[in-house]
């Protein structure tokens, strides 16, 4: 996976889609510059980028420290926050990139169903989910 691919898997889990094992581990300067890389972003956007991804990064380990008591609530929260960083992340990048980011954020979807990515929208255990 060359860099470009990567930093774009940082901007994915920013908007709340869960990179995969193999790219957790980088860091968030990591991310930025593979998306940098990717979506060829120019230092203005970089900047923003790298802004919504700390907010996002510090708003989901709020949500999670607060998640013990109640999960639906957290998941909830975590769905919003999905949501209002891909808008962010959205308005900072010109008509091209959106595209090339909406066939990456498709393209990883595409690999955590078909068994390559995190699993934490699998049905649970029991469930009669026909959708495998």
């Amino acid at each position: 996976m060359n860099t470009g691919q990567l930093l774009a898997l940082g901007l994915l889990l920013a908007t709340g889609i869960n990179a995969s094992a193999e790219n957790r581990n980088l860091s968030p300067e990591q991310r930025q510059h593979r998306m940098r890389e990717e979506l060829q972003l120019n230092d203005n956007q970089t900047e923003q980028v790298r802004e919504i991804m700390e907010s996002a990064r510090e708003e989901r380990s709020v949500i999670k420290e607060n998640m013990t008591d109640d999960r639906r609530a957290g998941r909830e929260q975590m769905l919003a926050l999905r949501e209002r960083t891909h808008e962010q992340m959205m308005g900072v990048l010109d008509d091209e990139q959106q595209v090339k980011f909406e066939e990456m954020r498709e393209k990883h979807m595409n690999r955590r169903k078909h068994g390559k990515g995190p699993h934490h929208g699998s049905p649970a255990p029991g469930s009669n989910s026909d959708d495998s």
